[in-house]
């Protein structure tokens, strides 16, 4: 608890009993119940999980570009749309027989553009 002796502003001070002190008690234990539920593993009122689609294939996925500088590995798919392949840059890019995708020594898995052949981009988009 809070004593006036603690506060900047005694006017601001919760008294026993005020709403003020009983609202925040009310956070206080819904936050508690809140990461409680959340290390049990369930889902919680307060913590919901936002579902990305199909956007959760990828590392990075990007509408404008993806830049990158030499020795900055990146674990997972990379994928740019509307942005054609060229705006992925800083990558040494080599495309792959079926043209659908390119690799490249920094990306553990596989660089995705609209301006990639058929399905590609319209996985993408």
């Amino acid at each position: 608890a809070v004593t006036p002796e603690e506060c900047v502003d005694e006017g601001l001070c919760p008294t026993p009993g005020s709403a003020l002190l009983q609202t925040a008690r009310k956070i206080d234990s819904d936050a508690r119940a809140s990461h409680s539920a959340a290390a049990e593993g369930e889902e919680s009122e307060a913590v919901k999980k936002v579902d990305l689609g199909t956007a959760a294939n990828y590392a990075i996925l990007t509408k404008t570009g993806i830049s990158t500088a030499p020795s900055s590995p990146i674990t997972g798919d990379i994928g740019v749309s509307p942005a054609a392949g060229t705006y992925m840059t800083g990558f040494s890019f080599t495309a792959d027989a079926s043209a659908e995708f390119s690799t490249s020594s920094q990306i553990t898995g596989s660089a995705y553009a609209t301006t990639d052949y058929a399905p590609t981009p319209s996985i993408l988009t």
